[in-house]
């Protein structure tokens, strides 16, 4: 009975039957088998289809006659048959460094290769070399070129460290909320998306993102961002009027004008979620893939057949074959519904007093003077001060009195137009001399007169209805 541990039958192939064969040995040692009983623990250990196997090979013998030794090289010709040393050299000297792996990963599978090269002596050198050549990293690659007298264990030692140390500055870089942002651009017309990286959302990161997606798709006519501080910098509005491009800032505190971008952020940030660990930007590469080819509820086709013309190979294919007709349709469609439930759109002209929100400290309404609409919902006002503030028409109100309302007032609802110019003059009054008399007696007639005054609507009989046959 054994004391230590339990031998298994061997189910594998190939590079297994190694490490197995090991653990046999290890098993004989760790319980004291005497040579004489090796072969019986083993054959009874190994399984049926070893067993089998074995008695295959050993034909026209059996088993009980031949040694353990014998047995061992039998098997072990069979399931681990020498090797090519040319195909081991070559594999081990193609082998590189994949992205996601380890230099101890990588430091393993090179041995592990170099085990049937029989370089003899020399394998060290060939692994230092290998190593060097296949780190697939060109700073650490070009600091193991910097060290005279490098060793395999000495470029272990190296890589390790300087692996370390990236992935510590990493985490440092993360917990001091250096991370990459990502900017979204979304085509108006094709609903494309672009997602772009970025390690901070400067002015000069938004330009160079605008410059990789020109390099694509061309310069556009209107670009539509929200009031950050890069999309709000000189250098960007510069860039763009350089370029020949319309700059439209939507109101602040109103998402809603730049919807379209918005909901797509949603979008990415749901599916985000939804995708299964791993790398960040791998996710947004599949994301992107699947958004492109999706037909889009808008327009009813796939942004990427939009943008280019034709559809992407993937699984989910669909054709339209007006194409312009169904987006037409799909738009007025849209619009209709959009109409249906807006309530009349009246912008204020041009030097008309309203009353525009202000969601910085102070008065929450404050008096202003239109300028000019800057789009069909939005204003540019000029406060008494000067000042120029751009607001949705949600944030305007009229005004006809002057002055600065306070937290708690509502400005007030705009006046009824009349055409009725007796309601605007005032009431016209009479010079009599006639007596008193006849200023009494006027009085007394109006006291004289009924509580109840009489009907004037029509007194005509309403027959009921008559229903035939029923």
């Amino acid at each position: 009975m054994p004391t230590y541990g339990a031998l298994e039958p061997f189910q594998g192939e190939g590079g297994a039957w190694t490490e197995y064969l090991e653990r046999v040995k290890l098993f004989f040692d760790a319980n004291s088998v005497p040579e004489e009983n090796k072969k019986s623990v083993f054959l009874t250990c190994c399984g049926s289809s070893t067993y089998s196997l074995l008695r295959s090979l050993l034909t026209p013998k059996t088993p009980d006659q031949v040694s353990i030794d014998e047995i061992f090289s039998m098997l072990s010709g069979h399931y681990i048959p020498k090797p090519s040393v040319v195909v081991c050299r070559f594999r081990l000297n193609s082998h590189s460094r994949q992205p996601e792996e380890s230099i101890s990963d990588y430091t393993a599978s090179l041995k592990k290769l170099s085990a049937n090269c029989e370089y003899g002596t020399f394998l060290p050198d060939i692994l230092r070399d290998r190593l060097v050549c296949g780190i697939n990293d060109a700073s650490m690659q070009r600091r193991l070129l910097e060290e005279p007298n490098l060793t395999f264990e000495s470029a272990v030692k190296l890589l390790n460290a300087m692996e370390t140390a990236k992935r510590d500055s990493s985490m440092l870089m993360q917990a001091q909320g250096m991370i990459e942002a990502q900017t979204v651009h979304v085509d108006a017309y094709s609903k494309w998306v672009e997602v772009v990286p970025v390690h901070a959302p400067s002015a000069d990161a938004t330009i160079r993102c605008l410059r990789t997606i020109f390099s694509t798709h061309g310069i556009p006519d209107i670009i539509v961002s929200d009031n950050g501080p890069a999309f709000t910098s000189e250098k960007y509005a510069d860039f763009l009027s350089k370029n020949g491009i319309r700059r439209i800032l939507i109101p602040p505190y109103h998402p809603a004008s730049n919807g379209a971008a918005e909901r797509v952020v949603q979008t990415i940030k749901g599916k985000l979620k939804k995708a299964a660990p791993g790398d960040f930007q791998t996710n947004i590469d599949r994301i992107l893939l699947s958004y492109r080819t999706t037909p889009h509820a808008f327009t009813g086709s796939p942004p990427a057949e939009l943008l280019m013309g034709r559809q992407l190979q993937t699984p989910i294919q669909r054709m339209h074959n007006s194409l312009r007709a169904h987006a037409d349709f799909k738009q007025l469609k849209q619009k209709m519904r959009c109409d249906s439930n807006a309530r009349k759109s009246c912008l204020p002209s041009p030097g008309e007093p309203v009353f525009v929100r202000n969601f910085r400290p102070g008065p929450a309404w404050i008096a202003g003077t239109v300028r000019h609409p800057t789009s069909s919902s939005s204003l540019q006002i000029e406060l008494e001060d000067g000042t120029l503030w751009n607001r949705h028409t949600d944030h305007v109100r009229p005004r006809r009195t002057p002055g600065v309302l306070s937290d708690d007032e509502e400005p007030p609802p705009a006046l009824a137009a009349t055409t009725d110019m007796e309601q605007l003059s005032p009431p016209r009054c009479s010079l009599s001399t006639e007596p008193s008399t006849t200023a009494s007696a006027r009085q007394q007639q109006s006291s004289a007169a009924p509580l109840h005054p009489q009907l004037r609507r029509s007194t005509r009989v309403r027959k009921p209805v008559i229903y035939y046959g029923l």
